[in-house]
């Protein structure tokens, strides 16, 4: 079978003619004059000593917890891998503070 019987077949398939007209023409726009950049606080407060984790991030030991278990099958149905995804799970900043890091749930 050739490159072109293959294409002829698959020309029959499609319903109606592929169109081979043109885009309009773009409008022509003004440039956007320079400036320069501002940016605005958008919160109240005096700056400094806030808000931030400090590296590094210690799991704490038995503080996670776990979705619903999932079964995976491969397309094919030869391999199933079971699995608990993790729900959240917490930690300490450098700090001492806790963080806590909540994962989505998939499903």
């Amino acid at each position: 079978m050739s490159a072109n019987t293959i294409r002829e077949e698959l020309a029959r398939l499609r319903p109606g003619k592929a169109g081979r007209g043109r885009l309009d023409a773009p409008e022509d726009r003004a440039a956007i004059p320079a400036g320069r950049g501002r940016g605005y606080r958008t919160t109240e407060g005096g700056g400094g000593g806030g808000g931030g984790i400090s590296s590094p991030l210690t799991e704490i030991d038995g503080e996670r917890t776990y979705h619903a278990e999932r079964t995976l099958y491969s397309s094919d149905g030869l391999f199933t891998i079971v699995y608990t995804p993790i729900a959240s799970a917490k930690f300490q900043d450098g700090d001492g503070n806790l963080v806590e890091v909540i994962y989505a749930d998939e499903a």
